[in-house]
Formats: C-alpha cells, sequence, structure tokens
C-alpha cells in the first residue's frame, strides 16, 4: 500500500484582538491487494499442485477434503483488487474581539472533499471445491462532498465572584454524495 498524508496548521496573530487560523490535510492512497492471508499460505497442502494446466485458469486443485480452500498461488493470480481514493480538509477562522470586554466574533469555514476508486477483476478458475466459470469485473467510484459555515458571537466576562458566559450563531452544513 502506498499513502502519502500531509497536515498543515497555521495560526496568526494580526494584533490583540484578531487571530486568524487554518488546516489543511491531504492524504492519498494506492492499495493493491488480495483477501489472501498468511493463515491461507499455512494452512495450504503442500501436495497441492501449483498448476494444472486441464484445469480452468491452469492451476492445480486442492483435494476435496479440503474444504473452503483455494490453489494460494492461482488465487494471487488471478485476482486483481485495487482501492485508490484520496482525503482533503481545509478549514479557516477568524476570530475578532469586539471591544466590549468578553465579546468575540467568529467566522468559521471548512470543505472536506473525498473519492475512492475500488476495481476488482477475478478470472474464471477451477481450483478444485472452489470454482469459478465466469470472468467477473467490479467497479466502483464515490465522491463525497461538504462545506460548512459558522458564524457565533461568544460572550464571557467575570463580575467580581459571577461569570456571565453565552453564545449565540448560526451554522449551515451541506454535504453531498454520489455514487
Amino acid at each position: 500500500m502506498h499513502s502519502t498524508f500531509v497536515q498543515k496548521n497555521t495560526y496568526s496573530f494580526f494584533n490583540d484582538h484578531v487571530r486568524v487560523g487554518n488546516t489543511i490535510i491531504l492524504k492519498t492512497w494506492n492499495q493493491d491487494y488480495n483477501d489472501l492471508t498468511i493463515t491461507d499460505l499455512l494452512r495450504s497442502n503442500p501436495l497441492t499442485p501449483l498448476y494444472d494446466e486441464s484445469r480452468v485458469g491452469g492451476y492445480g486443485a486442492v483435494s476435496d477434503w479440503m474444504k473452503n480452500m483455494d490453489n494460494p498461488i492461482g488465487h494471487l493470480d488471478l485476482n486483481d483488487f485495487e482501492r485508490h481514493g484520496m482525503d482533503l480538509l481545509v478549514n479557516a477562522y477568524v476570530e475578532v474581539d469586539l471591544g466590549l470586554k468578553g465579546l468575540k466574533y467568529k467566522f468559521n469555514t471548512g470543505v472536506n472533499k473525498n473519492n475512492l476508486r475500488r476495481y476488482q477483476y477475478s478470472q474464471k478458475y477451477d481450483f478444485g471445491i472452489n470454482k469459478s466459470s465466469t470472468n467477473r469485473l467490479e467497479e466502483e467510484s464515490k465522491w463525497e462532498d461538504q462545506w460548512m459555515i459558522e458564524n457565533t458571537l461568544h460572550y464571557d466576562n467575570t463580575f467580581g465572584k459571577h461569570t456571565v458566559s453565552g453564545l449565540v450563531g448560526y451554522s449551515a452544513q451541506n454535504i453531498q454524495i454520489e455514487k
């Protein structure tokens, strides 16, 4: 599996009253894998012939008494399963002190984009008990776009032994998913 992960955070203070920040996260991956496990290899019969040109797919068959097993090398050669994708998150905010002690306005926005592509191709085979008489191709693509916007006013102040806090705001969010 090949993957990349990049994250960048930035926070800035223009003066004592204005704060700005953002986050960018990018993750990509490319997986080329199979569902064959090390357990499948360890429990395979070493007497099973690796190749048999007389069988569909050209690989040897496991014995009838070996239930739910494949020829592990044939399984690897005759199947191709891949996943590729990207996730991108971008977030930014601005926070401003509004002059009255403890009163702050904050604008926050973010975008999240995801895409995924899955591909699986299996050739026909005959491994004895486990057989497939047709070639099979499956493909899937998925895109997901999200955005969010928030506007908030926050008041927080202490008067002697008493503290007053309040938050008022508005938030909007949208999610679109396409398959």
